[in-house]
């Protein structure tokens, strides 16, 4: 699952996807900070943008066991 919040760059990935025969990538339009229940667990959650903090949504997701990285904690 892939969480895009900017609709140009959602439009774009989605095309690229395709164009990659992607299927098995599951692009989601929205706000990445409240992540994706739907599919959740998670074995594991990378976050490519962010806050100071770890949403509380991305801990509830996340599996037993499960990994995250997110950049600029912290900052």
């Amino acid at each position: 699952v892939s969480i895009e919040r900017v609709r140009p760059l959602f439009d774009k990935a989605q095309v690229n996807l395709a164009a990659w025969r992607m299927d098995h990538v599951r692009l989601v339009f929205g706000d990445g900070m409240l992540g994706h229940a739907p599919r959740a667990p998670y074995q594991s959650i990378i976050a490519a943008a962010g806050g100071s903090e770890l949403p509380s949504a991305w801990l509830d997701q996340l599996g037993v066991g499960g990994a995250g990285a997110a950049r600029g904690l912290g900052d």
